[in-house]
């Protein structure tokens, strides 16, 4: 996460900003689990940012490796900003083309970085929703869990953080035990052994 040399304004104001945030509906359904679309996140965060003189922009970029990503920043109106930047999973869409994936992973990585920023949650929580865990196998909720776990690690490497989404997006279980597998060998490459 990057910041400007001052952000004390703007965290007064975000944390006022913050406290007026509402529960969002989970009302939409994809990949087994409910979640808030990204228009339905910005219509009830954006008056309530505003009200504090708070803003946010989301651009697509390119990593040093030349992997798409997209960096979100929260700035006010002393400009002062804090923003961080998040790599795009491969998404393939069973039907589409690689615009559409391509347009799928930005919609997707701009609705999970917007909420992380505010600290606000846009889907189902499987570890607080024993229904939800009872959909997917027992190796598909390690993954899960471990991939909330170690989030920030598995980002710093594309390809492992790539993986992982794609295979929490689906249900083949032996995709799924590979990935664990290779997620377990790069954090013990890291020094962090599970």
């Amino acid at each position: 996460m990057k910041q400007s040399e001052s952000i004390t304004k703007l965290l007064e104001s975000f944390c006022k900003a913050q406290s007026e945030f509402p529960t969002l509906p989970k009302d939409k359904t994809g990949y087994n689990y409910k979640y808030t679309d990204l228009d339905t996140v910005i219509s009830s965060v954006r008056p309530i940012l505003a009200k504090y003189n708070i803003g946010f922009m989301q651009s697509l970029t390119t990593l040093e490796n030349g992997n798409p990503a997209i960096t979100t920043r929260l700035f006010n109106n002393a400009g002062e900003w804090i923003e961080d930047t998040t790599p795009l999973p491969n998404v393939s869409l069973s039907k589409g083309n690689a615009a559409q994936n391509t347009g799928a992973a930005i919609t997707y990585m701009k609705r999970y970085t917007l909420c992380a920023m505010l600290g606000i949650s846009s889907d189902e929580d499987p570890d607080g929703n024993p229904e939800l865990n009872k959909k997917h196998s027992e190796n598909w909720n390690y993954l899960y869990n471990l991939f909330n776990s170690y989030e920030n690690l598995f980002k710093k490497n594309g390809d492992a953080y790539d993986s992982i989404c794609k295979a929490l997006a689906g249900n083949d279980e032996n995709l799924i035990i590979q990935t664990v597998q290779r997620s377990h060998e790069y954090l013990k490459a890291g020094g962090i052994n599970i």
